[in-house]
């Protein structure tokens, strides 16, 4: 997952099909370099990118240059790489109160998200300082490797979210929607979206999750 204004790390491979090897192979993009010292046969590196906006990044524009012999002259081309990312937009702290969104009236009175607690097991997850009683002792020594508990304490209402719930400009109040989706989902709560032109309902999950971010980068 990439969100506009963070770093994102691409991969970058170079392979040198000549006999005799290159040096001094540099890759750049917007001030950022992966430099190549020896290039014989193919070799790997890793380049950082900020994407500064959000939404759909077709192509990835880098610069190739080389300064060997060094300091005579510098030879450079650029490369266009196809892409197709879906940037997210930078997540900004939104303030609780936001929500308190109704869903009663729009038939999701059944719909329930589950939250961590001490009553009903759930499932088992990697152990993260939770309390000693909840370690699946079972599973941690078969496994070499601490589990807990997941338990279900109660059932929260799901939370609709849309643009006016939160203040500021359109850029703003997409990205404190991005930080709701970001830290509902990430509690285990249904979350939806409803936009000007579509409803998202209410659910769960990773691939949930990715879909509402979606929705707003494309805005």
């Amino acid at each position: 997952e990439v969100y506009a204004g963070s770093r994102a790390s691409f991969k970058v491979v170079v392979k040198n099909r000549k006999r005799l090897p290159s040096f001094l192979i540099v890759i750049r993009k917007e001030g950022s370099d992966c430099v190549f010292p020896l290039v014989q046969g193919e070799v790997e590196g890793n380049l950082p990118v900020v994407f500064e906006k959000r939404g759909l990044h077709p192509i990835l524009d880098i610069e190739v240059s080389s300064t060997f012999p060094v300091g005579l002259f510098e030879r450079f081309y650029r490369l266009e790489i196809p892409l197709n990312l879906i940037v997210f937009p930078h997540p900004v702290p939104a303030r609780e109160k936001f929500l308190s969104v109704p869903l009663r009236e729009r038939g999701h009175s059944n719909l329930q998200s589950r939250k961590r607690g001490y009553e009903e097991l759930h499932g088992v997850r990697e152990y993260s300082s939770e309390p000693i009683k909840l370690i699946h002792w079972k599973l941690s020594a078969k496994t070499g490797n601490l589990y807990v508990k997941e338990m279900v304490e109660e059932s929260a209402p799901p939370v609709m979210l849309s643009l006016d719930i939160v203040d500021g400009s359109l850029e703003e109040r997409i990205s404190k929607l991005t930080h709701l989706i970001i830290k509902l989902t990430s509690e285990g709560k249904a979350v939806g979206l409803r936009l000007a032109n579509r409803t998202i309902e209410p659910s769960t999950g990773n691939s949930h999750r990715k879909r509402l971010l979606t929705e707003l980068a494309l805005l």
